[in-house]
């Protein structure tokens, strides 16, 4: 009798779609979303450590930069934290996370360009690191790509990297 009973009112009750989104963020999509930043802020931090601790990057570039000032003088490398999701049903607790890393540089040639994205490539090409409290599974380049924009007086290079974070 009291399944009959639960399941008659659940049945007559009319479903209220607004309490429910509202209940979801509260309780789910908030949760889901802080920790999604987290990762992506702790991705960001590391990024930015291992090339600031570079010195060959930083003797070639003028600034390493989330933002761009304006009028930022070439070369430079511009970091962009692109995409994250939760790889909830394959591993609890695992993000990924895609990074754009964007080199700018007005030289004769893209030989400038196209050096200091190998040297970032082989300093964020690694497995299994610690950085602010995220266990790093892997960073790994996915593409890149070189390109002249702004009347082919600038020379772009492209590169993405995959992250495979716990934490």
């Amino acid at each position: 009798m009291g399944l009959r009973f639960i399941l008659s009112i659940l049945l007559l009750t009319p479903f209220n779609k607004e309490y429910f989104w509202s209940f979801w963020l509260r309780n789910v999509g908030l949760r889901r979303y802080n920790l999604m930043q987290n990762v992506v802020w702790g991705v960001q931090k590391a990024i930015f450590q291992l090339l600031a601790e570079d010195s060959e990057i930083i003797s070639k570039v003028k600034g390493i930069y989330y933002f761009v000032p304006k009028d930022t003088s070439f070369p430079y490398v511009h970091v962009e934290n692109h995409f994250t999701k939760l790889v909830i049903a394959s591993l609890p607790g695992v993000s990924e996370v895609s990074t754009y890393i964007h080199i700018y540089d007005n030289g004769q040639t893209s030989e400038n360009t196209l050096t200091l994205m190998q040297h970032i490539q082989n300093k964020l090409n690694f497995v299994s690191s610690e950085f602010f409290g995220l266990h790093f599974v892997y960073m790994r380049l996915k593409y890149s790509e070189i390109s002249q924009v702004e009347n082919r007086e600038v020379y772009h290079g492209k590169m993405e990297f995959i992250s495979m974070v716990e934490g």
